[in-house]
């Protein structure tokens, strides 16, 4: 068979084994060379590079690859381009580095190569249990959850593998009734945050308090903390929010309740340095917290998905007797434990949340669509922010005010240091904690607990030194806004049940119209 150089006629017996050299190609991903070696050696066809880089270049402009459109390419594509108008800049082939230093591959298509990669997912998804994390998860939240973490794997094959292993958690959230909701959809991001608290883990010394935009349902702040120091939490969390995004919102919706008294000061004193005439009620509301319907929407999505092991799991330890609040080695030993974990898991929540996609709902026309993060930095055309600028002197008084208290504390540094190192010395770092066996997913590193508690508890009995304790309740910090409660007494009542809005929600909408 005469060689075909680059200067000659493209041997036409190639054509003989197109099908075969596009498989290598696409399938195998072999190198030109690779193929060329392969004709060669098992069909006896030589033909060099260049002339097989011609034909394969001529077979490709026969092709006609046709767009699938979707909604999800929809997203991904409006995704890149609010990556680009942030400034994010990547070349062709930068794009390609990145992606195999990643190690995103292109998809396998061969039985083999599924059935290889159904094999990883499984063990994906069994590591994952073994940290307790995955539990109840939905179709969509996997999906962001394992591509954050670097694996790119396709929704319907994770989910798949993921009932084969918990078809109970699958059946749960079918089962799962969900309630009547009103239609309020916000006009636009930063008009309406609203701000609750999660307490069903207070019985156990944590708090979670945070606030969700009422039109784009993103989060722009969640803290995790320990509960005598909510208050300092909510403000601090609320003050480092406003600040990193260079805006307040326009109105702010919560309980009333003792935690929310220090921001919602805050978010008046900032308005106020504007227009000293404002008045509280024009900017904040208060109502139940069962009508606060998006937070509250939100908060059960964050116990069904995540939380409710936790509270199944620490609820048995009170019933069994090795919990009570009103003991120090317990409340510690819990806080040493289970914190660091918890407070991972939830911000772990929240940037999967954050990214989802908000389907169209075919029977509420109204509700937005998109993903949390595009609708609140990036609103539609037509869709105005409502933020209000910050006042940058203010706002550093306030946030000086604060600034003694660090965010991240949860257990006073000695009494820390002892617990981790005690743990450390079994074998545990609760900042890194083991995958759970299987036999204990309902109780997880439930002889770490029970030592601890143990050791703390023998350590206050012989009476050591320096004392074990919890973090102190902070005091002092409302000497910026002054002890009179009465510019908070003027704040209405609102009461947006369930089921649609009532008539002092509707006036307020009125009043919200008449001021924007």
């Amino acid at each position: 068979m005469p060689l075909h150089g680059a200067g000659g006629r493209p041997s036409k017996e190639s054509e003989e084994y197109k099908d075969e050299i596009l498989d290598q190609v696409h399938t195998k991903q072999w190198k030109q060379q690779e193929i060329v070696t392969w004709l060669a050696d098992n069909k006896d066809l030589k033909i060099n590079a260049r002339t097989l880089q011609r034909r394969l270049k001529e077979w490709r402009s026969h092709q006609q690859d046709r767009t699938e459109d979707s909604e999800q390419l929809r997203n991904r594509i409006q995704y890149l381009f609010w990556l680009k108008a942030e400034g994010f800049q990547v070349t062709p082939r930068g794009l390609i580095r990145i992606r195999k230093e990643l190690g995103f591959k292109r998809l396998e298509q061969s039985q083999e190569k599924r059935e290889h990669m159904d094999e990883v997912v499984r063990r994906l998804i069994e590591q994952k249990l073994g940290k307790n994390v995955i539990q109840s998860y939905g179709r969509g939240q996997l999906v962001e959850h394992f591509r954050k973490l670097g694996h790119p794997v396709a929704r319907d094959r994770l989910f798949a593998q993921y009932r084969t292993i918990l078809p109970d958690a699958v059946d749960r959230r079918l089962r799962d009734v969900q309630r009547k909701r009103g239609e309020y959809v916000g006009p636009g991001p930063n008009l309406v945050w609203s701000v609750d608290g999660h307490d069903k883990l207070s019985e156990y010394g944590i708090e979670i308090y945070g606030g969700i935009d009422d039109h784009a349902r993103y989060i722009p702040w969640l803290t995790v903390d320990v509960t005598n120091r909510t208050a300092i939490s909510v403000l601090r969390g609320f003050l480092d929010c406003i600040s990193v995004l260079g805006q307040q919102p326009r109105f702010v919706r919560s309980e009333r309740g003792g935690e929310t008294v220090l921001m919602a000061q805050a978010h008046l004193t900032l308005q106020q340095a504007y227009d000293p005439e404002m008045a509280f009620q024009e900017r904040y509301m208060y109502g139940t917290s069962t009508s606060n319907q998006r937070i509250e929407s939100w908060s059960a999505q964050l116990t069904k998905c995540l939380l409710e092991k936790w509270i199944s799991f620490f609820g048995t330890l009170r019933g069994t007797g090795k919990y009570s609040k009103d003991v120090l080695a317990d409340r510690v030993a819990i806080l040493a434990i289970y914190f660091p974990t918890i407070r991972t898991e939830v911000t772990h929540f929240v940037d999967n949340w954050n990214t989802h996609t908000i389907r169209k709902q075919p029977h509420r026309p109204k509700s937005v669509q998109g993903k949390p993060y595009t609708l609140f930095y990036h609103p539609a055309d037509g869709i105005r922010n409502y933020g209000l600028g910050l006042h940058e002197p203010t706002l550093t008084q306030l946030r000086r005010d604060v600034g003694d208290w660090d965010p991240d504390e949860y257990l006073p540094s000695f009494t820390l240091g002892w617990c981790n190192a005690f743990l450390r010395h079994r074998g545990f770092d609760p900042y890194s904690p083991p995958a759970i066996p299987p036999h204990e997913c309902q109780s997880p590193w439930l002889d770490h607990y029970l030592a601890l508690r143990t050791a703390v508890s023998n350590y206050e009995i012989e009476g050591h030194e320096p004392r074990l304790g919890l973090v102190p309740r902070p005091e002092g910090a409302l000497q910026w806004a002054g002890p009179d409660p009465r510019p908070l007494e003027g704040v209405r009542e609102l009461d947006f049940q369930g089921d649609g809005a009532d008539e002092g929600f509707a006036n307020w909408r009125q009043e919200v119209g008449n001021i924007l």
